[in-house]
């Protein structure tokens, strides 16, 4: 490999680093594609980002709604607890009717 190659791999090389912090100049070409290769990643990471962000509202709204049927349920069972309590009660309160009238005759 010749000398310009070797420049050429290592400032690829550069642009796929994380951290870039340039320590000698850099011709315009090269700049420029090491500008396209950050804008490529900034769009695939924003692409990424979007898709969490879909997937994390999908599963807000599955918890929401899990917990509203499971409010739900609490609230029926309560409602079933609250009508049996009250067909005692009328049970009760038919037998003391009776026995009223019986007091009375």
């Amino acid at each position: 490999m010749n000398g310009r190659t070797m420049i050429s791999l290592r400032i690829k090389d550069f642009a796929e680093q994380k951290n870039l912090q340039l320590k000698h100049p850099i011709c315009l070409e090269c700049l420029e594609e090491i500008v396209e290769k950050i804008k490529h990643k900034a769009d695939i990471y924003e692409k990424e980002r979007e898709m969490y962000k879909k997937e994390l509202a999908k599963l807000e709204d599955e918890l929401k709604e899990a917990d509203d049927n499971q409010e739900e349920k609490e609230l029926e069972r309560e409602l079933a607890e609250l009508e049996k309590q009250e067909a005692e009660l009328d049970g009760e309160l038919q037998k003391m009717d009776k026995n009223e009238e019986e007091i009375e005759n």
